[in-house]
């Protein structure tokens, strides 16, 4: 009941977009948002415009009655009136729905913590060491909250998406707007990660919220290919608010194809070329390999709920030698845990092969390995590449939060782990902050393309190691280690 206050405290709208200023903005946009409040009893939207050359725009509220619509003035100067008719319509079918509520609280949340992380982080700097640590644990408190709380409404953000794209263009009738403006809007956002070097604040902090994915550009069809055609596309964004592009871009597609329209992205080469978007046997392989942990933990949940009934079987028969089974609970923990850490352990060979002494710069093949629809994270390329190393500020960025190089190909996420786990990002590469680098490690395509660190490299040939393996083996042995020592004590 309180998100219209606090949002609005929060954000502070420069103006207020009339129904005549929207006229001039896109006329389709008002006539289509006169049509759906007339037909549903909703009043004409308030719509508050924010000074910010980002492409935002969410909305909040309980009920459609007392509901806002925020659009900055970046996202009305890159879209065409088409494409912002669509995106609008888009933003309203959320209204509906109750997801729609708990989205506006939860996004309240969100800001209260990623502010604050932003805040200590800033209150931070040039200050005595002392109140430079207070701050840097604060910062980092509030983002392992802002953090947690973002994957907590990953599941719901994501599943909602697909349906609030066919309401768009079923009250459109315009597939084609949709797509251009998701196009658009990713791939300003994408600009704006790589212009500032790290992912802008209120970007981060919206996304949930937000109609489209963040790192997610391109200009033509085929950069959308992996998000479109990757078997195991879905599975490796069960972690992110929004599914693949490509996907939502190939679906749209198909209504304008239902409906005879010309594509404004034509899949239809690349599906003959990728074949079917379904799981082969190899991919199920695959994808329990690169699950590790988690499929482990599932087959050892399964052993140990096997055992447990076996034991409850013979205890009812009065069997003593099986009997154990049922009355030692210290299996239904241990057995699990065992698995875990073994599924770990088998991945880490696969997910970290060696690196050869002396690998050529990889520049060339970046640009074909971001469009792989056959590559996954466990199918890595190892890579060299030269750029200029980027990131957030020292203290927000204890976890190691965001570090980036910026090469002619564009800005890719880079993943650091030191021997000293998060310490090391405080003590280590802060110091190589805008400076040319060469980065030696394994590149990945998920959801959004990355490279785990295994060496960086400055001009004066000085060399920072990270140590993804050995932190993948410690935190396999720890469960390991627990789970041995329950079942040997028994209980």
């Amino acid at each position: 009941i309180a998100a219209h206050w606090l949002w609005s405290f929060l954000f502070q709208p420069s103006s207020q977009i009339t129904r005549q200023d929207l006229q001039t903005y896109s006329p389709e946009a008002t006539q289509l948002l006169h049509r759906l409040c007339a037909k549903r009893h909703w009043k004409f939207p308030t719509i508050q415009k924010i000074d910010s050359e980002l492409p935002i725009i969410f909305s909040y509220g309980w009920h459609p009655r007392y509901s806002q619509l925020v659009v900055s003035q970046g996202l009305l100067k890159r879209l065409k009136p088409d494409e912002l008719a669509a995106i609008v319509i888009y933003e309203m079918g959320h209204w509906a729905r109750l997801d729609w509520i708990f989205f506006s609280t939860h996004g309240l949340l969100l800001q209260a913590c990623h502010r604050a992380y932003w805040f200590f982080a800033q209150a931070g700097k040039e200050r005595p060491i002392l109140i430079k640590a207070a701050a840097g644990t604060l910062a980092t408190v509030s983002y392992c909250i802002f953090w947690g709380l973002t994957k907590l409404g990953c599941g719901l953000a994501r599943t909602r998406t697909p349906y609030r794209d066919r309401t768009a263009v079923e009250l459109t009738g315009n597939p084609n707007g949709l797509v251009r403006a998701l196009a658009k809007l990713s791939t300003a956002a994408a600009d704006a990660i790589a212009q500032q070097g790290y992912t802008p604040p209120l970007l981060e902090s919206l996304e949930s919220m937000l109609p489209f994915s963040l790192e997610e550009s391109g200009t033509s069809v085929q950069h959308y290919a992996w998000g479109a055609f990757n078997p195991l596309r879905h599975w490796l964004s069960i972690n992110q608010p929004h599914p693949p592009l490509g996907d939502r871009l190939y679906t749209l597609g198909a209504y304008g194809r239902h409906w005879r329209l010309k594509p404004s992205l034509n899949f239809a080469r690349l599906q003959l070329k990728n074949g079917a978007r379904t799981l082969s046997f190899s991919d199920w392989q695959d994808l329990l390999l690169q699950g590790g942990a988690w499929s482990g933990l599932i087959v050892g949940l399964g052993m140990a709920s096997i055992m447990w009934l076996v034991g409850a079987i013979a205890t009812s028969l009065d069997v003593p030698l099986l009997a154990w089974l049922y009355k030692d609970r210290s299996i239904l923990v241990g057995i699990p845990l065992i698995c875990l850490a073994t599924g770990q352990l088998l991945r880490i060979n696969p997910f970290f092969p060696d690196i050869p002494e002396e690998l050529p710069t990889s520049e060339s093949q970046l640009a074909a390995w971001k469009v792989d629809t056959t590559l996954t994270p466990l199918k890595n390329q190892t890579v060299t590449i030269n750029g200029v190393l980027t990131g957030r500020p020292a203290l927000a960025n204890w976890l190691g939060q965001e570090w980036r190089i910026n090469s002619p190909q564009g800005s890719i996420k880079l993943h650091h782990t030191t021997y000293l786990g998060p310490l090391g990002n405080i003590m280590g590469i802060s110091s190589w902050l805008g400076r040319p680098i060469q980065v030696t490690g394994w590149f990945r395509r998920g959801h959004h393309p990355w490279i785990d660190i295994e060496h960086l490299r400055n001009c004066q040939h000085q060399i920072k190691l990270a140590q993804h393996p050995i932190w993948a083996a410690i935190t396999s042995l720890l469960p390991l280690s627990y789970g041995l020592w329950l079942i040997f004590r028994g209980g």
